[in-house]
């Protein structure tokens, strides 16, 4: 009965465009940015802790709008945050991916790190109902965004110090769950407007810049002249930069390059950005090699800070235990040193070397054994897999979601466009690359006919020249981890548009309850549910009862299934198979389950029990 009347609630209050004025009153609790001096203002973030009942209305409209970003052009193509099958990795991949494409048409590279100040603080309420509105947002959606943004007020606690009720007239609550892609909504016409070898990112209030030509002087130059576009019309957009985080970096091959020199710099408005040898994006640290060095040093660096916390745990009196330990760090230590592995891992011995020495050092500190302790016996006992093994897993897993994600997902339209399910990814010449189902061992059709002729009348002479295919981006590389897969997997082609979140599905169909009964009541209740279904559903309706048995003599283990139309006698049949000493009784329950349904048809009234 409540779960109707919330539904009753929400579905009139999104109908008519109204946001109830006792949900607008937050609790703004102040937290200090990490590594950030307590003197800064800047130093500081309001997170508005709000009320549930609004938390999921919000989430409501939410849901829709980015479902609606997904099918159509509401939002602009690299506004990956707080989108479906979009995240940090997303974001940091295919940059990387156009670096290293560009480095292999020996082209420069260069990207311009900006910062939107104070991104949700400053949202405008009739400029945001303004892209709405052009964007073709429906009226109800229009009249629930301005409902959203009036009367709200805020109440700030810090310290244990409670200020009054303030009235917020300006910006989204940070903690809201449908800030993130309204603001995305607020930023989309301010990143348009760009040329073939140009690219605009954004991640939250994070902007990235990207351009790419023959030379680092020419990037400067379109560099500048994007950014100072959006320093002109972030007063049309009412937003602001923050010049102060600012950053420039040039991605190139060269062994001698200078980085002080006024010709790879770009001014913006007065000040003057020099380039950077590493720079951090989104938590990777990318250098102008792309090697990752400093990436790997630094996520090394910070584990063990992590796993000296936890060795301190340890030495106390009353020891953590074995599995503590363990636990802690698959937790805290290998989630830090696997970050954004995708990003950079290519089996780089010199790298693996350093996550080696790391597990090493952990495993003696969860087992306390001596220095000299055979790394095997330690890893088997501890039941952890080495980093290459855990590597090629993650590699392997994104490979595979890959396959899932949309077909106008921003590494969709990166990798080749012969990687299933869609045949909309990147066209290339690829008598040059290795595609993602060959490999060096086994190359076809790398081959090139030369002909020589030094006069009309002489027999041409042919000459065969092998021609060298390499893999040139991380992101085919990590498609070719799954092609020995893919062949023997049915991947199913899914559609996107008719896939609305708020669809019924299989879940919502299904009733599965555990009873908290005795056995005679349950047995009880059970008949009285058949007699009514007997009574009152179509004869058509089956009936299915599934269960395992095991012989305590023998070990042998069955299953059985039992189904009848309504409990007549012509209509009943039961089925039974023996699996042997193999398996176990949960591996019987299931069996069973799948011969059910597939006996199954129509309506299906299914009991079973034990699982």
């Amino acid at each position: 009965m409540l779960e109707n009347r919330f539904y009753k609630l929400y579905k009139v209050l999104i109908q008519f465009g109204y946001h109830p004025k006792c949900w607008k009153e937050a609790v703004g609790v102040i937290l200090k940015k990490p590594n950030r001096k307590a003197t800064i203002p800047k130093s500081y973030r309001v997170v508005s802790l709000l009320n549930c009942l609004e938390k999921v209305a919000e989430k409501i409209v939410a849901v829709r709008l980015s479902h609606t970003a997904e099918i159509s052009d509401l939002l602009y193509t690299d506004q990956i945050e707080d989108r479906r099958q979009k995240s940090v990795i997303n974001a940091v991949l295919s940059l990387v991916h156009d670096i290293q494409l560009a480095k292999h048409e020996k082209k420069a590279i260069s990207v311009l790190f900006m910062n939107i100040k104070r991104a949700y603080d400053h949202v405008s309420a009739n400029h945001l109902l303004k892209i709405c509105q052009k964007l073709g947002l429906s009226k109800k959606l229009c009249f629930w965004v301005r409902s959203f943004f009036q009367d709200r007020k805020v109440q700030l606690r810090f310290d244990g110090n409670i200020q009054e009720m303030t009235d917020v007239n300006i910006g989204i609550p940070q903690g809201s769950p449908v800030s993130p892609i309204l603001f995305l909504i607020y930023t989309r016409y301010s990143l348009s407007d760009i040329s073939d070898n140009e690219r605009i990112m954004s991640f939250v209030n994070d902007i990235e810049l990207v351009v790419s030509s023959k030379s680092i002087e020419e990037n400067c130059i379109q560099l500048q002249k994007l950014a100072e576009n959006l320093l002109l019309k972030q007063e049309q957009n009412c937003m602001q930069f923050d010049t102060d985080k600012i950053e420039l970096i040039h991605f190139h091959s060269k062994r001698n390059f200078d980085l002080k020199n006024e010709k790879h710099s770009v001014k913006v408005e007065e000040t003057i950005f020099q380039s950077k040898e590493v720079v951090k994006y989104l938590g990777v640290w990318l250098d102008s090699k792309l090697s990752f060095k400093s990436h790997v040093e630094k996520k090394i660096a910070l584990a063990k800070k992590m796993l000296m916390k936890i060795e301190r745990l340890s030495n106390t009196e009353r020891e953590l235990s074995f599995q503590a330990m363990r636990q802690l760090y698959i937790a805290c230590i290998s989630s830090v040193a696997d970050y954004e592995v995708p990003v950079w891992w290519n089996n780089q011995k010199h790298l693996l070397e350093k996550f080696q020495k790391l597990q090493n050092q952990a495993l003696r500190k969860i087992l306390d054994v001596f220095k000299t302790s055979s790394v095997s016996a330690m890893k088997i006992e501890v039941s952890l897999s080495s980093f290459k093994v855990r590597f090629n897993k993650i590699c392997k897993n994104y490979a595979l979601r890959t396959l899932q994600m949309h077909e106008n997902h921003p590494i969709r339209l990166r990798v080749s466009s012969s990687f299933p399910p869609f045949e909309n990814g990147i066209d290339m010449d690829w008598t040059q690359f290795l595609d993602w189902n060959e490999n060096e061992n086994n190359e076809s059709g790398c081959f090139q006919t030369e002909t020589h002729s030094e006069l009309p009348s002489e027999s041409t002479r042919r000459k065969k020249r092998k021609i060298s295919k390499k893999q040139v981006s991380q992101l085919f590389r990590i498609t070719v981890s799954i092609a020995d897969l893919l062949s023997s997997l049915k991947v199913e082609k899914i559609s996107h548009k008719d896939d609305f979140p708020w669809k019924e599905d299989l879940n919502s169909l299904i009733n599965i309850e555990i009873s908290e009964l005795s056995k005679e009541e349950e047995v009880i209740q059970h008949k009285n549910q058949i007699q009514n279904l007997i009574k009152y559903q179509n004869v058509n309706n089956l009936i299915i009862y599934s269960d395992d048995s095991k012989c305590e003599k023998t070990g042998n283990l069955g299953a059985g299934v039992f189904y009848t139309k309504n409990f007549s006698a012509e209509n009943s049949e039961s089925l039974s198979w023996s699996l042997g000493l193999h398996a176990e009784v949960f591996d019987a329950e299931l069996f069973a389950l799948e011969k059910a349904f597939k006996l199954a048809f129509n309506k299906i009234f299914f009991f079973t029990k034990d699982i």
